[in-house]
């Protein structure tokens, strides 16, 4: 039989065992670390202001391209759970004679196109160039879309951004690489799909802040039927708010991560994407399809909207 002592003790366990597992969830805070709600809420209004910076630019990208493995690659991407609307089928591209190449070198057009819930923001590309060899005539064909209503503007970016994918070295399904995507993940709206943690000083006043993705459905899919949540880790100055760096990492079927390195513009006031690093791979088997890519930034520039 067992006495008032012993209850005592059971319970005391329990609730010992209760916080260590909380504790485990929740680690202290670095000492000297700043609140990281008080971090949170700088980064996100951080963001608000990039966000409209960066509508209102364009810049041109160059993402040189590298495969390797012999497994014969897959097809499945990453996309929104009820997905991004998909365009008309738009006509076949011509490929260049270099696409069975090892390395592919492309130049192309980025901008900044408002898309709704949940993301609100989407980076769309517009390829001109492929190994030195012009695809089309060079126009800002993205920048013309502002002239359009949002929604016609919204698919026909993706009508181009589709035609643009085709020129990618090999077919591993990839939408995720847009230089700082995770920066969305910062709106007010979207945080709560979080959990964030403070992790440590990188350098300076720049902290790193961890964050995993819990919410569910979660916001993209492998092949439109796995679930694949997003993890990284955010470079923020934790005096301003603003992101000098962002890493996002998915690992379902596809594994991929992408590392963005932003450079401060004066002219603009924000930090703009300075270089996209990725690593994608379809398989841990030997000999499974590998692709690397650097992507650089360059030429930001603002367009202007007018309907005269």
């Amino acid at each position: 039989m067992r006495g008032p002592h012993t209850i005592t003790c059971s319970v005391t366990a329990l609730l010992l065992t209760a916080l260590s597992v909380v504790s485990a969830q929740n680690p202290p805070a670095p000492r000297g670390a700043p609140s990281l709600e008080t971090v949170l809420e700088l980064a996100s209004g951080y963001v608000s202001r990039y966000l409209d910076v960066m509508s209102g630019l364009t810049a041109e990208e160059r993402y040189v391209q590298d495969v390797a493995g012999l497994t014969a690659p897959m097809t499945g991407v990453a996309i929104p759970p009820e997905g991004i609307t998909r365009p008309p089928e738009a006509p076949k591209a011509a490929v260049p004679e270099t696409i069975g190449a090892e390395r592919r070198v492309l130049r192309a057009d980025i901008v900044l196109v408002k898309v709704g819930p949940p993301l609100e923001w989407r980076m769309y590309r517009d390829v001109f160039e492929v190994d030195g060899r012009p695809v089309r005539d060079r126009a800002e064909r993205l920048a013309a879309l502002f002239l359009e209503p949002a929604e016609t503007a919204r698919a026909q970016a993706e009508r181009i951004a589709e035609v643009s994918a085709r020129f990618n070295i090999s077919n591993l399904g990839r939408v995720l690489n847009e230089p700082g995507l995770p920066l969305a993940f910062l709106q007010t709206s979207l945080q709560p799909r979080f959990r964030f943690t403070l992790d440590r000083r990188d350098h300076g006043t720049v902290w790193t802040v961890r964050y995993i993705e819990n919410a569910h459905p979660t916001l993209f899919w492998h092949n439109r039927t796995i679930e694949n949540p997003s993890a990284g880790r955010f470079w923020i100055d934790v005096t301003t708010g603003e992101i000098t760096r962002t890493e996002h990492v998915v690992s379902q079927g596809l594994a991929a991560t992408f590392v963005t390195q932003f450079q401060h513009d004066d002219r603009f006031g924000v930090s703009v994407p300075e270089e996209m690093r990725e690593q994608l791979s379809a398989g841990a088997q030997a000999g499974a399809r590998r692709v690397a890519g650097v992507a650089s930034y360059s030429r930001y520039r603002k367009f202007s909207v007018s309907t005269n």
